[in-house]
């Protein structure tokens, strides 16, 4: 569930205001977990040829909130670390920004 949730902890303490303030992103994948996304550019009819070899639908996107992964890398680390408190970004300028825009004051 994406729903606003009152935040505790360290991070909390040290988030600007109006950074906690804000509604979590939503998306259409919130609300639908099959069928084909029209707002999203997917493509309806699937690849025009379709390898064998290739297993996952190429023509949807990804989980946007990456559960499967952070449930393997909580898992993996191990020490009853959940998959909640995992981050996943896009190399690490992206959490380094992200960082800097929750925590630093312009």
């Amino acid at each position: 569930d994406n729903s606003k949730q009152a935040a505790s902890g360290a991070a909390s303490r040290l988030a600007r205001k109006n950074i906690l303030e804000l509604a979590p992103y939503r998306c259409a994948r919130d609300d639908y977990s099959e069928g084909v996304l029209l707002d999203a550019n997917e493509n309806a009819f699937g690849p025009p040829t379709r390898p064998e070899h290739i297993k996952d639908p190429l023509e949807r996107y990804p989980d946007p909130y990456q559960v499967p992964l952070k449930q393997k890398l909580a898992a993996h680390r191990g020490n009853e670390l959940e998959s909640s408190n995992v981050f996943v970004g896009v190399g690490s300028d992206e959490a380094i920004d992200l960082l800097m825009r929750i925590f630093c004051v312009p």
